[in-house]
């Protein structure tokens, strides 16, 4: 067998940080490039890089079909959008991982950056409810260990 190719989808929701989402989505996509991971992600596709809108879907799934991707990797950058993402994992129908950067506490106003925990226990929910098998990575840095050994557990 080839070396395995994953299509990267970081992806976010509006009600947070649209900043700290791209932040993390480049932390996250350097961090793979430096373990060596082959992947494909949604540069290009607009202006932020991120999954966000059904409008994106299709030339998402279009990308990854041409690029033909061996497994999916959605990463919640702030929270995720579970339904756009269950019916991508499902045109694709490859193995999916599903993971986010592990939550900073609120700030001193009760403002918070992310809720990426929130956002993967609701896309696991919608992944089941789309019949799309998964594994998750716990919530993590991309410096901390469980992410290099999960990414490399699922590829």
């Amino acid at each position: 067998m080839g070396k395995i190719k994953l299509g990267f989808v970081p992806t976010r929701r509006s009600v947070f940080s649209s900043a700290d989402a791209v932040k993390y989505a480049e932390l996250t996509r350097q961090k793979m490039k430096s373990l060596g991971v082959d992947f494909i992600d949604l540069t290009g596709i607009n202006n932020e890089g991120l999954f966000f809108d059904e409008k994106d879907r299709e030339v998402v799934t279009n990308k990854f079909k041409a690029a033909q991707i061996d497994g999916l990797f959605i990463a919640h950058c702030n929270f995720g959008t579970e339904y756009i993402c269950a019916r991508l994992a499902k045109d694709l129908g490859v193995p999916v991982l599903i993971w986010g950067p592990r939550d900073e506490a609120p700030d001193s106003h009760g403002i918070r950056l992310r809720d990426s925990q929130c956002g993967i226990f609701a896309t696991g929910k919608v992944l089941r409810r789309f019949n799309v098998k998964f594994t998750y990575m716990i919530n993590c840095h991309v410096d901390d260990v469980a992410f290099e050994r999960g990414l490399q557990n699922f590829i």
